[in-house]
This record gives C-alpha cells, structure tokens and sequence, in this order.
C-alpha cells in the first residue's frame, strides 16, 4: 500500500515538475555593464523641479539588495543554461505547477480558501514582484528536472522519514490519526519538502562552481547558505 502510495506521489510530483526562479532579458543585460547608469538614463522622479536618475538611484540599490539580486540573476543565468544545454523548454503549465508545489509546501494547514493570500504573503515577504516572482518559478521548474537522478534514488528514504515524523506531529497535535485526505495531503507535501532540499543543494553547487567576478564594488557577493 506504501508503496503504491509512493507511485503515486511520485506521478504528481513528475507531473508538478515537466520554482527560487527567469528575470526578464533586459534585466539580465542590465547587469552586463557594470558601470553606474550615465545620467542619460531615464528620470526616476523629481523634487522641486530637480531631476532624480538612475545614476543617483543605483549606489544606494546596489547597497540594499544588490547581492540578492546578482545572486539571483547569476544562478538564473546557469538554469538558463543548462535547460538550453539539455533541450528543456519551460512552459507556462511549468509554472503553473511550480506555484501549486510552493503553495503545497508552504501551505500546512491546506485550506485552498487562504491559497490567494498565502501567495501574497509569499511575495510581499520575500519582496517579489511580476518578474522576480516569476524568475522564482521557472528557475524552480529547471532545478526540479536537474536533481541528479543519483540523488533521486536516495531521497526514497527521506521522504518515508518525513512522513512518519510528519503524520506523528499531526496525531500529537490533534489527538487522532489524519483522515484519508489529511494523509494524502501530509505524504505529497513531505515528498515535496524533501525535493525542495534537494533542488537547493543542487543550486548551491551550481552558484558554488560559477566563475563570478563582481566589478562594481558596492555589492558583496555571496552564495547560497553565506552571509
């Protein structure tokens, strides 16, 4: 019974993964000069009749969130490809999946009714927009396919150990075993989780072999896991 319950947890989680993450192409070339935009740029606001642009405005982005974002762009970059480099085409049901895993993972209680404001709270925590949000989800759809099937193989008995541990906190917590739904919902999300954790070492060795030289020294570079 296990064992067929494993099947088909195994069958969703192949069908979520046909997202943490593509940035729009002008965003990615933004990045390829590492000068401080020329005062040609586009104004970004005025004060008192005084120009504010991009040249005034990026120092202090580089400072706040510049190393996030180069570290997002960098590992959307290798994604990018290694998809390419396999014949992986991402698709829009790609990404509609990945929502549903986040959402899956995230979401403890399973209430479909809170999924729009749990998604919110998501973006506005992490301070994900239209196109960061989406980066998250394809890049997410790319390191689903690229576990190494090595890796795989030995997840098998993780997922049997998160779910046990899962299924004893529910019956602790609530004093009765989960219904049939609970337990379908506990052992998806599991499998889920353990994926997760694998998808972000995957990442980390990815960001961890590139070759990155920063030039513009207002952003520290780090990799996934430092400070």
């Amino acid at each position: 019974m296990l064992n067929h319950t494993f099947s088909t947890i195994a069958h969703r989680i192949s069908t979520l993964s046909v997202l943490i993450w593509l940035l729009t192409l002008a965003a990615c070339s933004s990045t390829q000069q590492v000068s401080q935009p020329s005062r040609s740029q586009p104004t970004i606001a005025m004060i008192n009749g005084q120009p504010i642009d991009d040249s005034q405005l990026w120092p202090m982005l580089a400072e706040i969130a510049g190393d996030q974002t180069l570290q997002e762009l960098v590992l959307t970059k290798l994604l990018d490809e290694l998809a390419l480099d396999r014949n992986w085409i991402i698709t829009n049901e790609d990404l509609d999946h990945e929502l549903t895993a986040l959402v899956t993972t995230l979401n403890q209680a399973g209430d479909e009714q809170a999924t729009p404001r749990l998604i919110e709270t998501i973006r506005r925590r992490r301070g994900l927009g239209p196109v960061r949000f989406e980066s998250l989800l394809r890049r997410n759809a790319i390191l689903r396919r690229a576990i190494p099937s090595r890796e795989t193989r030995s997840m098998q008995a993780e997922i049997e150990s998160e779910i046990l541990n899962n299924l004893k906190r529910f019956t602790e917590r609530n004093g009765a075993d989960p219904s049939g739904i609970e337990r379908d919902r506990i052992m998806i999300r599991s499998a889920l989780v353990v994926e997760q954790r694998a998808m972000e070492r995957f990442a980390a060795q990815l960001l961890d072999s590139a070759d990155v030289i920063v030039m513009d020294r207002s952003i520290k570079w780090s990799r996934l896991g430092e400070e």
